[in-house]
Formats: structure tokens, C-alpha cells, sequence
């Protein structure tokens, strides 16, 4: 998780590594998170459209929506790292295509052309 402490900019860059075991951490995160729902809600014999299952699971989705400005954060960091604009983000916005490009552009491996952004990150710390 020392990559989402790293700094609360855009700027920088996270190596592939980091990226995808911070995500895996999300992922598993969210999982345990429903699982705990499921269970509870079994255990207590609840029915899925009693008030407690659809409050706990509105909360599950309010965690995952307090998640998405970090990871965008951190796969901004990501592409800067593989040398590329933030921009590339939008490919969110391509159904199917856009995902996939994205996720191909997220395994690129780090390029010297990605410094540009470290030392804007440096200077942007530097002013503050």
C-alpha cells in the first residue's frame, strides 16, 4: 500500500509491479468484503431483499466507489511510468476496445521517456 501513501498527486510514476499487486490487494479487498456479506447473510437466514442485506451491500458498493479516484490516480501514475500521457485514461470510455487497449498499454514495461513526469511530480512537491 505504499503506493497510494506515496503522495496524493498524479504525478510520478508506480513501476508494474507495485501497480498490480495494489490492485490484487483492491480486488481481494472487495472480495472479503462480499464474502462477509454473503456469510452474514446466510448465518442470520436473511432474505436478499430484507433492509440489512441492502444496506450492507449498498455499503460494499459505496467502498468500491471511494476507491475509484485512487486507483485512477494510480494507473495515471502507472502509464506515466510506461511513458505515456495520462490521456490514455479515456480508453475507459471505448467499450471492449478500450479496456483491452488500456490493460495492453498498463503491461508495457517502464521507459526513460517516463522521467519527464518524475520531475514534474518533484518540482509540483517542491512548490507546495
Amino acid at each position: 500500500m505504499r503506493v497510494l501513501l506515496y503522495d496524493r498527486t498524479c504525478y510520478g510514476r508506480v513501476n508494474r509491479c507495485d501497480y498490480w499487486l495494489t490492485l490484487l490487494a483492491y480486488a481481494a479487498l472487495f472480495a472479503a468484503l462480499f464474502e462477509g456479506i454473503y456469510r452474514v447473510t446466510v448465518a442470520l437466514e436473511l432474505a436478499v431483499d430484507s433492509v440489512a442485506v441492502q444496506v450492507m451491500f449498498w455499503g460494499w458498493l459505496l467502498v468500491m466507489g471511494a476507491a475509484v479516484f485512487p486507483v485512477w490516480r494510480l494507473t495515471r501514475r502507472r502509464l506515466h511510468d510506461a511513458g505515456l500521457r495520462g490521456v490514455w485514461l479515456a480508453l475507459v470510455l471505448v467499450p471492449f476496445v478500450g479496456w483491452g487497449v488500456l490493460i495492453v498499454l498498463l503491461l508495457l514495461p517502464t521507459h526513460a521517456s517516463g522521467e519527464r513526469f518524475e520531475h514534474y511530480a518533484e518540482a509540483q512537491r517542491k512548490s507546495q
